[in-house]
């Protein structure tokens, strides 16, 4: 979470530090992807939803365990 949080925080720098981890034409490709929109049928997109609903429900599990390992 701090990582991520750093990254909403901090764009420039988090920016300047994508783009030298990723090298200059890989992150102008990430760019162009970013702006694209994709069309996906409504089966794929229940399919997508339910795979991030899992997801989320993965990674509250998880933290919550490792919560209860700290007390």
């Amino acid at each position: 979470m701090g990582c991520h949080r750093w990254f909403h925080e901090q764009p420039t720098e988090s920016g300047i530090w994508v783009r030298e981890l990723m090298g200059e034409k890989a992150y102008e490709l990430l760019k162009e992807k970013k702006e694209q929109i994709v069309k996906v049928s409504k089966a794929e997109e229940k399919e997508i939803a339910k795979h991030y609903r899992d997801e989320y429900r993965r990674m509250v599990a998880e933290n919550s365990r490792e919560f209860e390992s700290f007390q």
